[in-house]
């Protein structure tokens, strides 16, 4: 994704003025981030669902969940509580408009508010906006990206304050129905009316694994022996990405042998041009980690439901032993030293 598209300052510009009611009306003193409601963009018809962070006092912000996808991501995070990943956020689609402190902002946030002639001072004051794309890194918005979030932003100064009138109006698990703000058209004029729509579970990723006859037969040769291997998908922190480029986060299939301590493979993994692409080349690349090992194990142990779930249309074949547990130690205990190590770079 190229910068080439990135919101020039006069597309950013209604977004301070918004901010800057949406700091004054401070609806996170009546609304928990579940307080869910949809706004629906007048072209593509895309709804997303609008949560309000601050109640706690730490962190003032307006999430815009992109679609089923970026709500039921969202849910699912609600779900996780404590235990809820990094990769779950930065994979849930999204638009996001906070305030920050100073620091936090980088170049491009800065000379966006200088062009535009804007001061603040304070503590989490200072607006900021990013577009979350799984996979990616939370980037600057596109001009599309920041018209929507207008429209959103709009939305929250008018529905806010009808919740804190009606508390009762928003139900954000009522049957999976939501209430939208949605917009009809008279002339060049936008009309906002409240419907209560449908918003399915979106289907499960479809994902095309890919074979390859030479490997299975590789695999195939290998002696036996006892011992566990304890295998696991993970998000690397370190972004990359070429100059004028959105930056993403590459991932790891990293494969230990937990019977001697000994890790047999750690491999990159592109989520890009999609993380359904990536998913559906994570078997063969386990499965190169194994012959690469020299012996066929006892038994898998995995983690992650969707690394179990590409390992599993090889387990016949193959007569693989593929577990899923809810913990994997001596992986774990690996990854802390690779992050220490990538940490120290």
């Amino acid at each position: 994704m190229t910068g080439n598209n990135l919101a020039v300052p006069d597309d950013c510009r209604p977004l301070f003025a918004l901010m800057n009611q949406v700091r004054a009306l401070a609806p996170w003193k009546w609304m928990e981030e579940t307080d869910l409601f949809g706004v629906q963009h007048p072209t593509t018809g895309e709804i997303a669902f609008v949560s309000i962070m601050g109640m706690a006092g730490e962190h003032y912000a307006i999430s815009a969940y992109q679609g089923a996808h970026g709500l039921y991501g969202f849910q699912h995070m609600q779900d996780m509580g404590p235990y809820v990943q990094p990769q779950d956020l930065l994979n849930t689609p999204q638009l996001q408009a906070s305030f920050e402190d100073r620091e936090m902002l980088d170049k491009h946030d800065l000379h966006l508010i200088k062009s535009l002639g804007l001061k603040y001072r304070g503590r989490q004051v200072w607006p900021q906006f990013r577009s979350y794309r799984p996979g990616y890194v939370p980037w600057y918005l596109e001009s599309s990206e920041a018209q929507f979030l207008h429209y959103i932003l709009e939305q929250v100064t008018v529905v806010a304050p009808r919740v804190q009138q009606q508390p009762k109006i928003l139900d954000p698990y009522n049957d999976h129905h939501y209430l939208v703000r949605v917009p009809q058209r008279n002339g060049e004029t936008l009309h906002w009316e409240d419907q209560i729509l449908p918003v399915e579970k979106p289907a499960p990723l479809r994902l095309v694994i890919e074979v390859d006859p030479a490997l299975l037969e590789a695999v195939k040769r290998l002696p036996r022996e006892k011992y566990t291997v304890e295998a696991d998908v993970f998000m690397l922190p370190t972004a990359i990405g070429e100059h004028g480029q959105r930056p993403y986060f590459p991932y790891m299939l990293m494969a230990l042998d937990a019977t001697h301590d000994q890790i047999l493979g750690f491999d990159l993994l592109s989520p890009i041009p999609s993380l359904e692409k990536m998913w559906g080349q994570v078997g063969l690349t386990a499965l190169k980690q194994l012959v690469n090992s020299g012996a066929m194990p006892t038994e898998i142990r995995v983690r992650d439901s969707l690394l179990y779930g590409m390992l599993m249309p090889f387990v016949k074949e193959l007569k693989l032993k593929v577990k899923q547990v809810k913990g994997l130690p001596m992986l774990d205990r690996a990854r802390v030293e690779l992050d220490g190590f990538m940490h120290r770079r």
